[in-house]
């Protein structure tokens, strides 16, 4: 699996991505806040900043899920 990040906007949370894995490609813009269900809220609560660090980790956790996508064939390349 190949992990390009295009780019990484760490105030907003918001990150463009390119997946490349067995000659599937997948590239799209992801709210990193979004990505693991009550993100937003469990950090609010306890009064904890969303970091760099923790974007890093739901981009890895995203990085595994698109693979596990492309190797049951759930995710193709797009018809040219």
């Amino acid at each position: 699996m190949n992990l390009e990040i295009i780019s990484h906007d760490e105030a907003s949370a918001k990150a463009h991505l390119k997946f490349t894995h067995q000659g599937v490609t997948h590239e799209d813009t992801y709210d990193l806040s979004l990505v693991v269900p009550g993100t937003i809220r469990i950090f609010a609560e306890l009064n904890v900043e969303f970091t760099k660090e923790h974007q890093l980790k739901v981009i890895e956790k995203l990085k595994n899920t698109i693979q596990n996508h492309i190797e049951s064939g759930a995710l193709l390349n797009r018809p040219e």
